[in-house]
């Protein structure tokens, strides 16, 4: 190979590698925008996913106090109560937020002459319904109602009471609830 070929060659691979130098200079120069970019959005992302933790942790507390689980107080009047099938009692108290006053338990089957053995229904607004199953004899009062699910706020339910009434007419559950699943 003559000097004038060598020569050539040498000066192209010169420039080529000093093309590819410039380039990737160039290449890192307009990428170190970008990466500055980056580090600064993920720490802002880091900052607001703090922010989100540190604001949900004040919830905690009040969500903690709101009762999940206890003893379970309710009066009901049945005025309109007929005894058929489909019939209902309107609850006037309760100690449970999720039945409030003004709710409605309705029966699915009529009762006989001295007892009652029926499904129930606890209907607390719409889409929020408490299932269950009532069990009373008139004659030997106490009796006993028991609850397990539902729609809505009664999806983890659980409830028993014992169910009495008064001289004035009004009945009384008492027993126990929880919203927990795994109680």
């Amino acid at each position: 190979m003559d000097n004038s070929r060598r020569m050539a060659l040498a000066l192209s691979r010169y420039y080529r590698e000093d093309d590819w130098r410039q380039a990737d200079e160039q290449r890192r120069a307009s990428s170190e925008p970008a990466r500055i970019r980056h580090v600064f959005a993920s720490k802002r992302l880091l900052l607001l996913v703090g922010a989100a933790v540190l604001a949900l942790s004040a919830f905690v507390p009040s969500v903690a106090a709101s009762p999940r689980s206890g003893d379970l107080q309710i009066t009901k009047e049945c005025s309109e109560y007929t005894g058929q099938a489909g019939s209902f009692c309107t609850f006037v108290s309760s100690n449970i937020r999720a039945i409030p006053s003004g709710a409605r338990i309705y029966y699915a089957s009529a009762a006989g002459a001295t007892s009652l053995d029926t499904d129930v229904v606890i209907v607390a607004g719409p889409g929020n319904a408490a299932t269950g199953h009532c069990t009373l004899d008139f004659l030997a009062l106490p009796g006993l109602c028991t609850f397990l699910g539902g729609t809505g706020q009664f999806v983890h339910f659980q409830a028993w009471a014992s169910v009495s009434v008064d001289g004035t007419g009004l009945w009384h559950w008492d027993g126990a609830y929880s919203f927990s699943p795994f109680d």
